[in-house]
């Protein structure tokens, strides 16, 4: 189901109090609840079902400059994302993302640090291997299998969907104005997150999650 369907069919259930807000804010709304649902889940150790975590494919990188601080000290080559990352929602202790690797899903790179990649390098057995790491708003992508590399697939579980697909190169800009693109949530969930935001007056709603937003700062 789209973020468009979602938000119509939430507003028709509210009836005449669904005038009170924009899209915007019922987008902002929805993230919001999927993002602390997920959390919760998460840390209960429960494994979540792949429709929370869509692969994002043709994630277009660019190697670094020497003058990036990506890349100092670092004897391989190196790429980073050409867009900057949203908010990604950790999948466990050991893993931030599902996947990272190569756009046919074939070649996973291995998780790392900045800290730890200059030790890595001199490691006898994963020296060469393709590693990526997380920098400020990028994501880095060290000793790539083809150093004509110009994307990279990935997947994971982000806090805003859509502007997690829209670093897909081939990603309509269009689709993120009207929210005409399928959102990544069960519907057991949607359930919860409809009957959370009917149960609450929704300016208070809105009220309430900035101040939890401020307090996460």
């Amino acid at each position: 189901m789209t973020l468009k369907e979602i938000i119509y069919n939430l507003k028709d259930s509210l009836g005449s109090d669904a005038e009170e807000l924009t899209n915007a804010q019922y987008k902002f709304i929805i993230d919001y609840y999927r993002a602390k649902l997920l959390r919760q889940r998460l840390g209960r150790g429960e494994k979540l079902a792949p429709v929370f975590a869509p692969a994002l494919h043709k994630i277009e990188i660019e190697e670094t400059s020497d003058s990036d601080p990506g890349c100092a000290d670092l004897d391989c080559s190196s790429y980073k994302t050409v867009k900057e990352i949203p908010n990604i929602i950790p999948y466990s202790l050991e893993s931030t993302l599902l996947y990272l690797g190569s756009t046919d899903g074939y070649l996973s790179f291995q998780e790392t640090t900045f800290q730890a990649l200059p030790f890595e390098e001199h490691a006898k057995y994963i020296s060469k291997q393709s590693k990526w790491f997380i920098l400020g708003d990028n994501i880095y992508v060290t000793s790539p299998p083809d150093e004509q590399i110009e994307y990279i697939t990935i997947q994971g579980v982000f806090e805003d969907p859509l502007a997690a697909a829209a670093l897909c190169a081939d990603f309509d800009p269009a689709c993120l104005r009207n929210y005409d693109i399928e959102y990544p949530i069960s519907g057991d969930m949607l359930d919860t997150i409809y009957k959370l935001i009917r149960d609450n007056e929704l300016q208070g709603l809105i009220k309430e999650i900035d101040e939890d937003e401020i307090v996460a700062r």
